[in-house]
């Protein structure tokens, strides 16, 4: 007994030339959820659970896994990371600074001056100007 697929049942149906003939164990398909299979009525659980327990006679497979890297003649080193933290550990002691040359701050001109902002003074313009053209 083999069991199909709701979504195989109507490739068989269309592909038989459609029609009422049930072509499998499956009845309506467009009343279950895709994903499951609704076996007939007229089919017995207690056959569907033997087959399934039955099992299948598979054949057998070679792999021929392409996934796995191809490294050859490859020789593992210790981890240098408990020597670093034992250098960690004891500290260093460093140099004192005299002089810094720091680079990082924006440079600016001497000649640039910072002028204020004319904003007031053009509000006020506007300002006087609207009261010129109410009056």
């Amino acid at each position: 007994m083999s069991i199909t697929w709701p979504n195989e049942v109507n490739a068989q149906r269309t592909s038989h030339g459609g029609g009422g003939g049930s072509l499998s164990i499956f009845g309506k398909t467009n009343l279950h959820h895709p994903t499951r299979p609704h076996i007939h009525s007229s089919v017995k659980m207690e056959t569907v659970l033997n087959d399934v327990t039955k099992g299948a006679n598979l054949k057998h497979v070679e792999v021929n896994d392409k996934a796995a890297p191809m490294i050859e003649n490859i020789t593992l080193k210790e981890n240098p990371f408990k020597k670093v933290t034992s250098e960690l550990e004891q500290g260093r002691e460093l140099k004192h600074v005299d002089q810094v040359n720091d680079k990082s701050a924006p440079y600016i001109e001497k000649d640039v001056q910072i002028k204020a902002n004319g904003r007031d003074q053009l509000l006020s313009e506007i300002q006087k100007r609207k009261t010129e053209t109410e009056e």
